[in-house]
């Protein structure tokens, strides 16, 4: 009997080797014979920025567009706010300019004071027109303390496709390419 438990430990270590040897070889050859996969997919970004100009003097904010500077088309939506400020830019008071040209073709405005460019904007490209042409101030509002008009302007993107990502931030209605005129959130 002990020469028969012999045998199978000597056919059983045999074995361990034998299939060792296969697997640290498959490894072997698997490692030399395949290339690294490199991934190439890149995320959709989604940002914008104000385009604006002023006059000679910097008194006057006009022509203002909104870029976007991501990736991917995007809806694109601004929020003008105004104040009277003091030298070191306190707010004095909530101002109203006179705005010309607002808002521009192609933008609405909805309930929640935002302006709504009603198509899609192409990346590296700006609304085809302006929000506004020109700004000034209404001096006759001017309160006591202030020294400046200072008119800034918040703006946000959203991808366009799916129509629904604009939807779901936005509250708006997307119907044939277009953010509707209805009220927003």
């Amino acid at each position: 009997m002990r020469a028969k438990t012999w045998k199978a430990l000597i056919v059983a270590a045999l074995a361990v080797v034998i299939l060792t040897a296969a697997v640290g070889g498959t490894m072997a050859w698997l490692s030399t014979q395949t290339r690294d996969l490199t991934n190439t997919f890149e995320p959709a970004k989604v940002t914008c920025k104000v385009d604006e100009n002023f006059t000679e003097d910097g008194t006057e904010k006009k022509d203002v567009r909104i870029q976007n500077t991501g990736t991917t088309d995007a809806y694109i939506r601004a929020m003008i706010v105004a104040n009277w400020c003091t030298a070191d830019n306190k707010v004095v008071k909530t101002a109203t300019p006179t705005y010309v040209g607002l808002p521009g073709s192609d933008w609405v405005k909805h309930t929640d004071g935002f302006y709504y460019y009603t198509k899609p904007v192409a990346p590296n490209q700006t609304t085809d027109s302006y929000l506004f042409t020109s700004c000034t101030p209404n001096n006759a509002e001017k309160p006591e303390g202030a020294d400046h008009l200072e008119v800034n302007i918040i703006c946000q993107a959203v991808q366009s496709t799916p129509a629904n990502a604009v939807t779901e931030a936005w509250g708006v209605t997307i119907s044939n390419g277009s953010v509707s005129s209805e009220s927003g959130n």
